[in-house]
């Protein structure tokens, strides 16, 4: 069993490095370091709006809502029950996780010229959050069989993530919150399975 894990050291890494990348931030994010970087960002992000751009991150962005991840999970059980239901019992885990921290941490959203309303509190973005989960288990179900395929999904958190900062409801300490939250979760997840095939 040991030299089973020792052969899957990659599942360690990834486990221990997403834990620590989540604390690294953080403590940067508890001891005000994020400030001037969301400042700077949405700024940015305000100078480069323009009608066509703007539209296509209103499209994109809906990948990541609440909506379009319960057609994708609906989609999943018809496909493959069980997976389906899987997938569906996580995403409903993580949800309640994202309702909770923004409950314990109270950040209020942007107010500087949102292209869009949203309600709620900020931290941690729910769409960087439940995209980043979704589809990096998509992503990984697929990636012995569809390499290209399974490399397009994953870029859909990253872009989820640049939609939410650009229409001005989310800071990027929110997205990358979301973002590192979900790699937590996944990671934890990776590795209890491949402990359990070991095993």
């Amino acid at each position: 069993m040991v030299k089973g894990w020792i052969r899957n050291y990659k599942h360690w890494i990834f486990l221990i490095g997403s834990w620590l990348c989540l604390f690294f931030f953080l403590f940067t994010f508890m001891n005000g370091l994020w400030h001037d970087i969301d400042v700077l960002i949405y700024a940015y992000c305000l100078s480069i709006r323009q009608p066509l751009l703007t539209f296509f991150m209103k499209i994109m962005t809906l990948l990541g809502s609440a909506f379009f991840i319960i057609i994708l999970c609906f989609i999943a059980i018809v496909t493959n029950k069980s997976s389906g239901l899987r997938l569906s019992l996580h995403m409903v885990v993580l949800a309640l996780i994202n309702f909770v921290i923004k409950n314990i941490v109270t950040r209020s959203r942007p107010t500087y010229f949102p292209v869009i309303q949203e309600h709620g509190y900020s931290f941690p973005s729910f769409h960087a959050m439940m995209s980043m989960s979704l589809y990096g288990f998509i992503g990984y179900k697929i990636w012995k069989s569809h390499h290209f395929l399974a490399i397009v999904i994953l870029t859909i958190p990253i872009i989820v993530g640049i939609t939410r900062i650009y229409l001005g409801v989310h800071y990027a300490s929110d997205i990358v919150a979301g973002w590192l939250i979900s790699l937590c979760y996944l990671s934890t997840l990776y590795f209890i399975h491949k402990k359990s095939s070991v095993s």
